[in-house]
């Protein structure tokens, strides 16, 4: 039995940098955290300012490997914190 859900209070989970850059690139586990983060019964989402301004260099460098890398622009980066990031925090 998972004793997350008899907590009396929603932990606080780390959502670090490589949960961020995979959850972009493939829907997999790193996704289907962050979507899991929308439900506020589950936990409490806690991203650092540190952990965003990585995943903004690593996203615009390029995320992936050799032919599969993809760049992304400063506003598809703006775009993906909209719609899967912040979210995650209301």
């Amino acid at each position: 039995m998972n004793l997350i859900y008899n907590a009396k209070i929603r932990p606080k989970i780390f959502i670090d940098t490589t949960v961020l850059c995979g959850a972009i690139r493939v829907d997999g586990i790193n996704r289907r955290i962050l979507k899991a983060a929308r439900y506020p019964d589950l936990f409490i989402p806690v991203f650092s300012r540190v952990c965003l301004f990585e995943f903004m260099k690593h996203a615009l460098e390029g995320l992936g490997k050799g032919t599969n890398r993809v760049a992304y622009t400063p506003a598809e980066i703006d775009e993906i914190q909209f719609l899967s990031i912040i979210p995650s925090c209301l």
